[in-house]
């Protein structure tokens, strides 16, 4: 293999009708030579996103630059053999290639373990090794190698680095997971625990989901009931601490109103009282809004701190959480009622505030005269005047 920079020179020995067409695909510029030889042009490549690497080594080291963008890239390696392997945007896992998606794996894997403190307490780099601490054997050293160059295997393992990663919110999980590697590959030597384990991963998950399974069934399901029983309750008193708010509400709304609106109907005929009795149910109404609101925060820290309760039972006690649904059901729908009622209150303090603001402007400018004396009509013709008449003193 020649490489001056732009041409890359190299003959084709084996499957030279399949390099050639792999290579007619990438680059626009190829010359055939003779003996089997064939040139690149490298600079003339027809596809964008895309990583060149002159052999397997060279796709190993260059790892920190493709792992964010694998998936939306193009690889092409021309490993020792002069044959070019060729990674398409978005291909799909294939037995020919499992090489070069399992390696990605392999380091996602590696880095994963490492970052979570929890599973990995110490990380020494220069020796290439992180500690786990399992419950009986205490403390196990995982050796690793970043350029791992052999076959991990010809199953795709991204599936099952995703399920790991997904049960990691358990945190009984991952000291099961420990256990079992610890007592799955104590005889393996340091510096391979970690191929080990990512080639063991499928076998290593099951055993860990067993072990996990008969742990939640046998012992952790009392302890669980009855602590969701004590935050069930505690979330019922907030519900009915909440409703009893709204009650007083909803009890104080009417004869507040009526008795404003009597006071004001009493004083029609004095504008100034009239302003003062608006401002002090303009003060009433802003209270009453503030004290609606603190009953909205209330409900909101109740739905997140149950929102977060139902998804930990869910998450990490899956067949648990069926003993559990229909206590959530229950709760979610009184504080779905509740917000609705809240809101329907909001609603009527308004229209009420409205209304009566609207009563007392109509007085307000519209004023009955105080002096004002209601007229009565009577029929004279049917009443007899008698007059008396004096006696004059002589007649006496």
């Amino acid at each position: 293999m020649v490489f001056d920079g732009s041409n890359l020179r190299f003959k084709i020995e084996n499957n030279y009708s399949s390099n050639l067409e792999t290579a007619n695909k990438i680059f626009k510029t190829i010359n055939e030579l003779i003996n089997g030889e064939i040139e690149i042009k490298l600079t003339s490549c027809k596809l964008k996103s895309t990583f060149f690497y002159f052999d397997y080594d060279n796709y190993l080291r260059d790892y920190e630059y493709y792992k964010d963008v694998f998936s939306n890239s193009n690889i092409v390696i021309i490993d020792f053999e002069a044959k070019i392997l060729f990674k398409e945007i978005n291909e799909e896992f294939t037995l020919k290639k499992a090489d070069i998606f399992n390696y990605i794996q392999y380091r996602e894997l590696q880095d994963f373990l490492i970052s979570k403190n929890e599973f990995t307490p110490y990380h020494d780099k220069f020796s290439k090794q992180f500690v786990i601490i399992g419950k009986e054997k205490g403390a196990f050293h995982i050796g690793y190698n970043s350029l791992e160059k052999r076959k991990i295997s010809n199953e795709d393992i991204k599936p099952f680095v995703e399920e790991l990663k997904s049960e990691f919110v358990k945190k009984e999980f991952i000291q099961f997971f420990k256990d079992v590697i610890i007592n799955s590959l104590h005889s393996t030597d340091i510096k391979d625990r970690l191929f080990e384990l990512t080639k063991s991963l499928k076998l290593l998950l099951n055993l860990t989901a067993k072990d996990y399974e008969s742990y939640v069934l046998d012992f952790a399901i009392d302890k669980i009931k009855s602590k969701f029983k004590e935050e069930r309750n505690k979330y019922f008193e907030s519900l009915e601490k909440s409703i009893d708010t709204v009650s007083k509400q909803i009890v104080s709304f009417p004869l507040t109103f009526g008795a404003t609106a009597f006071a004001s109907y009493q004083v029609k005929d004095k504008p100034w009282i009239l302003i003062l009795i608006v401002i002090a149910y303009l003060l009433y109404t802003f209270i009453a809004f503030k004290v609606l609101s603190i009953t909205d925060y209330n409900i909101l820290c109740l739905k997140s701190d149950v929102n977060k309760e139902e998804n930990e039972i869910k998450n990490g006690y899956e067949k648990v959480y069926a003993d559990f649904k229909e206590d959530f059901i229950k709760i979610w729908t009184k504080i779905r009622k509740l917000e609705g009622l809240v809101l329907i209150l909001k609603w009527i303090l308004s229209l009420l505030f409205l209304i009566f603001l609207l009563f007392a402007l109509v007085q307000i400018f519209n004023p009955v005269a105080s002096d004002k004396k209601e007229k009565i009509s009577v029929e004279t013709e049917t009443i007899n005047i008698i007059v008396k008449e004096k006696k004059h003193p002589k007649e006496n």
